[in-house]
């Protein structure tokens, strides 16, 4: 995992060296190829998310952001929106800009503090921006593109494949 982290992460300077995994004195035989589009591929292909569907088809990436950001709350559209005026973007440049693995989002752009309306709380004590707030707002967002992606494109991500009790392997 650590081999396979410090591979991805080298990638963008390594372009089109494959990287192979020894940890723990352990040789793995699959090489991970690190050419930059492999690696856009691998992460996108099957993303049923804004990201995904820009990927897939860049004239999407508008209509998509656009629905997305009509799911959210309030305070990521004007998050996402003065950010986006601010570095002088359309939509599609903003998106390309949000899927890049080069790319460094501003941290305004990940943090909120969503109140019980999903407006932004600015009350003097409540700042507190636990993981469970920020892992829900992950959850919010990602629920907003998969859904927007789908009504949109039409394209979602295959259910997974689950054993049933029966067929389960003790």
């Amino acid at each position: 995992m650590r081999t396979a982290l410090t591979c991805a992460l080298l990638a963008i300077s390594f372009l089109g060296s494959p990287c192979s995994s020894i940890e723990d004195g352990l040789q793995q035989d699959s090489r991970v190829e690190t050419t930059t589009p492999n690696l856009y591929e691998r992460q996108y292909r099957n993303n049923s998310g804004l990201c995904g569907a820009q990927y897939r088809n860049s004239s999407h990436a508008e209509a998509v952001y656009n629905c997305t950001l009509k799911l959210l709350p309030p305070i990521v559209n004007t998050t996402w929106e003065t950010i986006r005026h601010r570095i002088n973007r359309t939509i599609p440049e903003f998106v390309k800009l949000m899927c890049n693995f080069t790319v460094a989002m501003p941290e305004e752009f990940y943090l909120f503090n969503l109140g019980s309306n999903g407006n932004s709380d600015s009350g003097a004590g409540e700042h507190e921006s636990t993981s469970a707030a920020v892992k829900d707002t992950e959850d919010l967002i990602t629920q907003a593109e998969e859904n927007c992606t789908a009504q949109i494109t039409g394209w979602t991500t295959p259910a997974p494949i689950t054993l049933g009790s029966s067929e389960a392997i003790l």
